[in-house]
């Protein structure tokens, strides 16, 4: 059985090395979401989320909006142009845009992917990708006439509500009554036979007493009890569904709390926090360091003694899960060598205003010389969802 959140106990064997005894990977926590939401766009409050438009020429552009994919959630947070190519001189094509979850170590991530079609007198849209660490989405379809040069609102068939996306809702969508049902027909069946050979005998005062019985909620067994003990049972399931869909509704909300008081700041003033995106749970911290890590123009391994830097998050967003630091881009052109850092958090110090400080180190390979880099850091946070 997977679960979450428990804290881990962590050990170090005194070289650096971390252990810890309650670990818990993205792929667990997609499994529990899978499990209680369904795959396709988020569309509670906005039914232009992630909805193909065309733009100019042939170009189109993807509308905001957050995705559920095999339990991975995905926000856009702006428009995305989409580029379609040009069309064939003699056949019709059709193209697809599709939101694409990547598994693999070389994606990680959900991205809009302009998928080409093959021209042909009776083209057909390309196929859906769900194989390989790849997951898809197919958000719309475009037909491009032979020799068309500019993308019209009827050349694209929405298919957003089809199979092959979906709504995203909580699970479960319906509630099958049907074994139930069978199960007090064949009590009612049984119980109208009984009837019957009442009849047949003359039995009149048994039979009354069996009939008061059965509209007696008080009397255990009988159909105006069973009734109402199904009643109580759908009601509950109403009100599971409810608060399930009010937690949709929050987890896909995403809210920028860059504004808190005392904000998300680093002890190293080389190390700026530009944005702060929470959705649910869920805190993406964006920014940037401004000052090389390495002075050397040379590749370098970062330590936990000499690489470190402290960061102080308000009240209520102390990470539960292990925080993961992503580089991105650097600000100049330079052809380095792959850039990863693997990092843990260790609260080293609890306000009394609920503010903590945390330690965060890692491993970092060939951050050089004069560049900066952009980073990210994602991690789950306690405290509730709304606040």
């Amino acid at each position: 059985m997977i679960y979450f959140p428990f804290d881990s106990v962590v050990s170090d064997d005194g070289q650096g090395n971390l252990s810890y005894d309650r670990e818990f990977n993205s792929a667990n926590l997609r499994k529990i979401f899978h499990g209680l939401y369904t795959n396709g766009v988020a569309m509670s409050d906005n039914s232009a989320a992630l909805q193909v438009s065309p733009v100019s020429g042939l170009n189109v552009s993807v509308g905001t909006g957050f995705v559920i994919i095999e339990g991975a959630m995905g926000c856009l947070e702006s428009a995305e142009a989409v580029a379609v190519d040009a069309a064939h001189e003699t056949y019709t094509r059709i193209d697809s845009i599709m939101v694409r979850l990547n598994t693999n170590t070389s994606g990680r991530c959900i991205s809009i992917e302009y998928v080409k079609g093959t021209p042909a007198s009776a083209p057909s849209a390309p196929e859906l990708v769900r194989a390989g660490g790849i997951y898809d989405l197919r958000l719309a379809n475009i037909r491009i006439p032979a020799g068309a040069d500019v993308i019209t609102g009827s050349m694209i068939t929405d298919m957003r509500l089809s199979g092959d996306c979906g709504v995203a809702t909580a699970r479960p969508e319906q509630v099958s009554t049907v074994s139930i049902f069978n199960q007090y027909q064949a009590a009612l069946n049984e119980y109208m036979q009984y009837v019957q050979d009442c009849i047949n005998e003359t039995v009149a005062g048994q039979l009354q007493t069996q009939i008061d019985n059965m509209q007696d909620a008080e009397v255990e067994g009988s159909l105006a009890a069973q009734l109402a003990a199904i009643n109580t049972t759908l009601t509950n399931i109403n009100t599971s569904l409810t608060n399930q869909n009010a937690l949709l509704t929050e987890l896909v909300t995403a809210r920028n709390v860059r504004t808190l008081g005392g904000n998300f700041r680093f002890n190293n003033s080389n190390w700026v926090v530009d944005s702060v995106y929470c959705v649910g749970k869920i805190v993406f911290l964006k920014g940037h360091v401004s000052a090389p890590w390495n002075t050397a123009d040379t590749a370098k391994w970062s330590s936990k003694d000499s690489n470190s830097v402290r960061l102080a998050c308000p009240a209520g967003y102390r990470p539960i899960a292990n925080a993961e630091l992503n580089f991105g881009a650097k600000t100049s052109n330079y052809n380095a060598d792959k850039t990863c850092f693997e990092l843990q958090t260790a609260v080293l110090e609890t306000k009394a205003n609920g503010d903590t400080l945390h330690l965060i180190y890692g491993y970092a390979q060939s951050l050089r010389g004069t560049h900066s880099y952009n980073f990210q850091i994602v991690y789950i946070r306690n405290g509730s969802v709304s606040a």
